[in-house]
């Protein structure tokens, strides 16, 4: 169809040279023509003559009609006027492509967070994609209709978050309420009691003389500010910087699952992957005796 709608267009410049009219696009010119050939430009019955049946218009529509060429000037305005229609919307298009492209090279630019050189050893890597901070509790309450649940609001970094822990038989308000914490950031939100929760709290667990399961939150060292990552040191002898790596955006619940593991209590310190857990003012300590569970 579009060769031969090309071959009658070429045959109808070399009979009626529209040396006045713009050439337009190879595309909008065939769009033209399809108006032409399906009669959307009206040619006046008294102006035509039937089209010759060895015709390349005539296998498409063989009751076309050719107007006298007297009319062609006007027909020709008629199909200059659709094309500019046509045409108009192109640059649009050609620009929106080169939008595109800029967004598509900014993902890939500037906006994009540089690879971490993370750990050749796994387990250290898990822990080092792990966006664990100090944060501190602005506001706690017991949530509605619970009786271990807390309802925390954290503040972080980056901002607030909801933070809901079952704590409410371990902590009171009054001891809640402005404490630091060391919270995971960076695990996937999700819902306790029908409540959103954005982050977590550590904690370490143990049972007491007694047999009473005993819970303690993990102590940042003193001196700690808000925002202080946690680490662990795969090479004592490299500078404490070293060790501080972007964490990732996301951590998947599976790989946290695997790290917490690795997690317990040393000499009254938390540990990972038997390495003791610090920020850069020191260790992070936990009142529970050796073994003791973290999560």
């Amino acid at each position: 169809l579009v060769t031969t709608m090309s071959l009658g267009i070429r045959r109808l410049k070399r009979s009626f040279p529209l040396s006045s009219i713009a050439p337009p696009t190879a595309n909008a010119r065939l769009a033209a023509m399809h108006a032409v050939m399906t009669q959307r430009i009206v040619i006046p019955q008294q102006h035509s003559q039937r089209i010759s049946s060895h015709s390349p218009f005539c296998c498409l529509r063989r009751n076309f009609t050719m107007s006298h060429p007297t009319f062609f000037e006007q027909s020709f305005q008629q199909i200059d006027q659709l094309i500019f229609k046509v045409e108009k919307s192109l640059p649009a298009q050609k620009q929106s492509g080169k939008s595109e492209s800029k967004k598509k090279s900014n993902k890939g630019g500037k906006g994009k967070k540089p690879a971490a050189n993370y750990s050749n050893n796994e387990d250290i890597a898990r822990f080092q994609k792990s966006n664990i901070q100090v944060s501190r509790v602005a506001e706690v309450k017991p949530l509605e209709n619970s009786t271990k649940l807390l309802l925390i609001k954290l503040e972080t970094s980056s901002g607030e978050k909801q933070v809901v822990a079952g704590l409410q038989e371990f902590y009171s308000v009054d001891e809640m309420h402005g404490k630091l914490v060391c919270a995971i950031l960076n695990l996937k939100p999700a819902k306790l009691a029908g409540v959103v929760s954005e982050a977590m709290l550590l904690a370490g667990s143990a049972p007491d003389a007694s047999g009473a399961m005993q819970v303690k939150l993990l102590e940042p060292p003193k001196g700690s500010e808000l925002g202080d990552r946690l680490f662990v040191a795969e090479d004592e002898t490299k500078p404490l910087d070293d060790n501080i790596l972007p964490a990732a955006d996301r951590v998947n619940e599976k790989q946290w699952k695997k790290a917490v593991t690795l997690l317990k209590v040393i000499n009254g310190k938390a540990t990972y992957a038997d390495k003791v857990m610090r920020t850069k003012k020191g260790d992070v300590a936990v009142p529970l005796p050796d073994n003791a569970e973290i999560h």
